[in-house]
């Protein structure tokens, strides 16, 4: 960069940020590492890492314009860059991190924050053609009940509109009290036009079930039901295999075989808390059925940590 372009770049920044934001912006680039700058805005991996080289070989940035030093960082782009973490004040790198990756985290509608602070209990829901999965979860992540509740003989069986909400309001009267009831965001893809009935009635099963667990949602404007983003399980617990979700029996089995003290302070489930006497419920099930206890169990762990404790992160 030569005298007369760094002279006008840095009468650019001299002109947009204060002090306390340039020193801010600094702060940022000179402490986070090359994982970390990846959760800004507008920095990608190649920009993030050739920022960490740039600052290993020369030392820590004392300008804003130096930046502009750094291979594939330009005066628009790093302008917008630093627009974006001008006022953000951390005292350390891990905070930066933590709050960054937590903003990825959103539920629909998004869980008010004095229902957050509140929670005692949830339940969460997989809906399936021919049953409706639960896992009903404390604040504490102790199980409390875990369950298939049955709707229909065959999973492509035929009913009307009628029968379904019939069949859904059964289910409801099963499922136990809890302060909020949490689901999985699902897309379906209709690849074949034979399954598209099978995957319309599904939506309507998810609409008719979130409709009849808020029932006083037109007097109190409050929903009890929250949606969890797509896929945040399956990267939570980082079930994927080539961007398909795999088996997560696996991590059920760990926490069966494994005791609550002796389990790794890492571990994703090292505090989840399953009584022995509904570890019958589990394998009393076969296959197909264990699946998707799991997947409700998971879910409910998934969303008191991403959400509600807010202790864990999702990897963008």
């Amino acid at each position: 960069m030569s005298t007369k372009t760094s002279k006008a770049s840095e009468h650019v920044f001299e002109e947009i940020f204060t002090a306390d934001e340039k020193t801010r912006i600094l702060d940022i680039f000179n402490k986070c590492t090359t994982e970390e700058l990846q959760f800004i805005r507008l920095l990608n991996n190649q920009k993030a890492v050739a920022i960490v080289k740039y600052r290993e070989r020369n030392g820590n940035f004392s300008s804003l314009p130096e930046l502009l030093h750094v291979p594939g960082l330009g005066i628009i782009g790093l302008q917008k860059i630093c627009n974006t973490v001008k006022n953000v004040d951390f005292t350390s790198v891990h905070q930066l991190k933590k709050s960054l990756e937590l903003e990825s985290v959103k539920t629909k509608p998004p869980l008010p924050e004095n229902v957050c602070d509140n929670l005692r209990s949830l339940v969460a829901l997989e809906i399936h053609a021919d049953c409706v999965g639960f896992a009903h979860m404390t604040r504490d992540m102790t199980l409390e009940s875990w369950s298939l509740l049955p709707l229909f003989d065959k999973p492509f069986q035929r009913v009307d509109p009628v029968q379904l909400l019939d069949k859904l309001m059964q289910v409801v009267q099963q499922l136990p009290k809890a302060d909020i009831y949490v689901l999985e965001s699902q897309i379906y893809r209709y690849t074949n036009l034979r399954i598209v009935p099978f995957l319309t009635n599904l939506r309507l099963m998810e609409a008719m079930l979130v409709t009849l667990l808020n029932p006083d949602l037109a007097q109190t404007c409050q929903y009890r039901t929250f949606f969890l983003k797509q896929n945040s399980v399956m990267k939570f617990f980082n079930l994927s295999v080539g961007g398909e979700k795999v088996s997560c029996r696996h991590i059920i089995q760990d926490i069966q075989r494994t005791a609550l003290p002796e389990r790794d302070p890492k571990s994703l489930v090292s505090n989840v808390n399953v009584p022995s006497m509904l570890w019958g419920t589990y394998w009393n099930e076969k296959s197909l059925g264990q699946e998707r206890l799991s997947n409700c169990l998971l879910l409910a762990v998934a969303f008191y940590k991403l959400v509600v404790l807010k202790t864990h992160f999702l990897q963008q």
